[in-house]
């Protein structure tokens, strides 16, 4: 059986955006991006978009790994350092898992182990039945 951290690591999305998953299970998630000169921006940090694609991406997987497929309901993210380096890494924490929506916080870090970002992601639950009547139209 394959892990998880291989599982997720075959997503097309995250093989083109550089991203993969460290460690995975239901208490957190650890990835990591290679940075790229297509994810900096015009000073040469990392890009806020390409920040809160990997919370948004950090948090999914967390969420995936409770057992629950999601899609985000609503993010809060907060840049409090520049990312600048090769390497950057996000570490996702269960905050709240409801009936419908979970709620995660991701920090993100430089290679320097600097805070560059904090994220709130809210995820909501798909459900099972709503997935079969959308695939049957």
């Amino acid at each position: 059986m394959r892990s998880l951290e291989n599982q997720f690591n075959t997503s097309e999305y995250l093989i083109k955006n550089n991203m993969k998953v460290l460690e995975v299970d239901e208490d957190h998630v650890c990835m990591e991006q290679r940075v790229t000169d297509s994810i900096r921006n015009i000073y040469g940090n990392v890009h806020g978009g390409s920040l809160f694609a990997l919370a948004d991406t950090t948090a999914g997987i967390q969420c995936m790994a409770n057992g629950r497929k999601c899609v985000t309901l609503d993010g809060d993210i907060h840049f409090v350092h520049p990312a600048a380096g090769s390497m950057i890494y996000s570490r996702s924490e269960l905050v709240s898992m409801g009936h419908s929506v979970g709620v995660f916080n991701v920090n993100i870090f430089d290679e320097d182990e600097t805070l560059t970002s904090r994220a709130t992601m809210t995820m909501y639950f798909i459900k099972e039945k709503r997935e079969e009547n959308v695939a049957s139209k």
